[in-house]
């Protein structure tokens, strides 16, 4: 058996077992089963076991499974949506974002932190400046993952000039009065 730093996982008799299974689930320790590939695939995720990532989501069915029916089917509609892929940080492309300005402290990421991370602030011609996502600072910096008026792409017009007779027919009927 592989050792896995992870002050989750224990083991009864010879099966590995995980602390963070039997919390999502309520259920016994010993029936929170789990193997050497979930648990290294679990570590190596970016999503905390709490919240719970795809591999507790999937050993907590399983363990409700052992549990019994009743069980079982409500686990299953609780965990089914972690199943999925991980979600996508929300877009920030934006044709409109300048040159990087300033840099600017970000509020919430201090909280844990002597050192501020420090994240760059962009000129913006909607609205002076911007952020690529909110950052909790005082005045609020517009975000581009929340901006309304944020432009992933040029639109290309298909600008032709008039040919002479349209500018002459324009010409003859003259400008309209009211």
């Amino acid at each position: 058996m592989t050792e896995f730093n992870c002050s989750y996982r224990s083991v009864i008799g010879q099966q590995p077992v995980c602390q963070v299974v039997a919390d999502l689930t309520d259920l016994p320790l010993a029936i929170c089963h789990t193997n050497d590939s979930a648990c290294e695939f679990c570590l190596k995720c970016e999503i905390a076991p709490q919240v719970p990532n795809v591999v507790t989501a999937s050993m907590s069915i399983h363990a409700a499974g052992r549990a019994g029916e009743p069980l079982h089917g409500p686990m299953s509609q609780r965990m089914k949506p972690h199943l999925g892929p991980p979600p996508q940080p929300p877009n920030t492309v934006c044709v409109l974002r300048g040159p990087e300005i300033r840099k600017v402290a970000c509020k919430p990421c201090q909280a844990d932190s002597l050192i501020p991370v420090m994240l760059p602030v962009f000129r913006c011609p909607l609205h002076g400046e911007c952020t690529l996502h909110n950052t909790g600072t005082f005045p609020k910096i517009q975000a581009c993952a929340t901006c309304g008026g944020r432009r992933e792409k040029y639109v290309q017009l298909d600008v032709k000039p008039a040919s002479a007779a349209v500018v002459a027919a324009i010409a003859r009927r003259g400008t309209p009065t009211s």
